[in-house]
């Protein structure tokens, strides 16, 4: 009975055993294998890469006279030609046939050269006969009406000289009179008024003399006046003289008819010498306003005979299109020499060509070159992402196709593509002679940013949601013991590359554990076991 209780005994802890044998077992199997690395202080290097061509950093264009049909094309985009060598050949009869249309234009253009030159010299000489002519029909003007002037200016002073004298006379004929009849000093008095009645009378003339006077530097200054005249007619009532004296005496009856009757005709006299005055004045003023009307329209005359003319550049033009067209024609006759032949101005790789065999030549060059003597350029395109790790200057590694790596470029340029906003244009300096113009090669630039003090292999890094996680090594107790789990960490990117991300510090430490592999997807919690690598 005891054998078979120990042996029963046995046989319960030998299969318990056998199922914990196999429990451990199943459990392996289902635990994820994982490998690991702590986290780095190192530089995050960044590295654009990409393909170029090579070019030439001077180009030169080569022109063909127009109009030309091209023969024959003889070299190719790419070849390396030498100065002299031949890039094409021009058909003999379009430069026959454009020489002598040439030679028509010209004499064409030498003609009407000649005609406008005898236009403008016909034109200069009419011009100056105007101005001479108006210069003298002034002179001629002034001329004629001054002297009208001046013998209007005679008149009145003669007239105004027989008025003065009138008055003279006949103040003197009053002083004799009054000398003989024995007139009392009264009388006398009466006969002084008398007197400056008369001068008044003449003065009112040589005032209006003066008005005349100031009437002619009016019109001269072309202002007009109105005539303003005064009249200077005196009357002698003896009569009314005797009565305001109040003295009659019976002896001059006689003597008063016979004063009357001197009065009337020296009244009549009077009014026609006023007369005679004041039309002399009037005829000077016509005289002065005919004068400054005939001195106006002569100046008007003058000022449009000095009047500007307008530009005209026809003649000038048309010199310029005839020196052009004999150029043109020098080039078409060069090119008959040479047999048409164009030749490459210096050594040098052909770039394009805009000519094929029988097109017709234009405006345009019809070949262009890159300089052997210059330095070589390779241009490649990066995406605009990139731009912010490229500075010009920078040293460029170079691999050409036959792997050989090449040192000593630097980035040259960079500029925004015209087609694509979000690609950039790289222009690479090379190194001379170290590849050919034509070529293509991959290029390389890096550029370090750091160092980072939590950096961690690219592949360790998740995203969800927008946001960046990793998965580190934890601890947990179970049944089965302590055993390994995988911990779902948040974290922060600094920057990264195409192998490396930086985290901001803090997001996991230096002694954490990054799970860089797994042999099935991990979760928050996955139990994991390490493995060899």
């Amino acid at each position: 009975m005891k054998k078979k209780l120990i042996g029963a005994a046995g046989m319960y802890f030998a299969v318990m055993l056998i199922f914990t044998i196999l429990s451990r077992a199943a459990d392996s199997v289902n635990v994820i294998q994982i490998q690991v690395k702590n986290p780095q202080n190192q530089m995050v290097t960044h590295e654009v890469t990409g393909t170029g061509k090579v070019e030439g950093s001077q180009e030169m264009a080569v022109f063909v006279q127009e109009n030309l049909q091209v023969e024959q094309v003889l070299v190719h985009a790419g070849e390396t030609v030498k100065k002299g060598d031949a890039l094409m050949k021009l058909s003999g009869e379009s430069i026959s046939s454009a020489a002598k249309e040439l030679e028509n234009k010209i004499k064409t253009l030498e003609g009407q050269v000649k005609d406008l030159e005898s236009q403008k010299s016909v034109d200069n000489q009419k011009r100056a006969s105007e101005q001479s002519w108006a210069e003298n029909s002034y002179a001629l003007a002034a001329q004629s009406g001054n002297v009208s002037v001046d013998n209007a200016r005679a008149e009145v002073n003669v007239a105004r000289q027989r008025l003065e004298e009138f008055y003279q006379e006949r103040e003197a004929a009053a002083q004799e009179k009054n000398e003989m009849a024995g007139f009392t000093s009264g009388d006398t008095g009466e006969a002084e008024d008398g007197a400056r009645e008369s001068e008044a009378s003449v003065n009112s003339f040589e005032s209006g003399g003066e008005t005349e006077t100031a009437r002619e530097e009016a019109q001269q200054n072309n202002t007009d006046y109105s005539i303003a005249t005064q009249s200077g007619n005196e009357t002698l009532d003896g009569s009314s003289q005797l009565s305001d004296n109040g003295e009659l005496e019976e002896s001059s009856g006689t003597s008063s008819s016979s004063d009357a009757a001197s009065t009337q005709d020296d009244s009549a006299t009077e009014k026609a010498l006023q007369d005679d005055l004041r039309a002399k004045q009037e005829a000077l003023n016509e005289a002065i306003a005919g004068r400054n009307q005939t001195l106006a329209s002569a100046g008007k005359n003058i000022s449009d005979a000095n009047a500007p003319q307008a530009s005209d550049s026809t003649l000038e033009n048309t010199k310029r299109e005839l020196e052009n067209t004999k150029e043109d024609l020098e080039k078409v006759t060069l090119l008959q020499d040479t047999g048409g032949i164009i030749t490459s101005p210096s050594d040098s790789v052909l770039k394009s060509l805009s000519v094929q065999t029988g097109d017709i030549t234009g405006q345009g060059a019809a070949a262009v070159l890159y300089l052997l003597d210059d330095d070589f350029r390779m241009t490649g395109s990066i995406s605009k992402e990139n731009l912010k790790y490229i500075d010009t200057g920078m040293d460029v590694q170079i691999k050409d196709n036959n792997n050989n790596d090449i040192s000593g470029a630097t980035v040259e340029g960079i500029t925004e593509d015209e087609n694509d906003p979000d690609i950039r244009n790289l222009s690479i300096l090379l190194p001379k002679g170290s590849l050919s113009i034509g070529q293509t090669a991959q290029f390389s630039i890096s550029k370090d940013a750091g160092p980072y003090d939590c950096c961690v292999p690219l592949t360790t890094l998740y995203e969800e949601n927008g946001q960046n996680y990793v998965y580190v090594t934890d601890t947990e107790n179970t049944v089965l013991g302590t055993v390994l789990v995988a911990r779902q960490v948040f974290v922060t990117v600094k920057d990264k590359n195409q192998t490396t991300a930086a985290l901001e510090s803090g997001s996991i430490s230096s002694g954490q554990q990054v799970i860089v592999s797994a042999n099935r997807e991990l979760k928050d919690g996955s139990r994991v076991r390490l493995t060899e690598d």
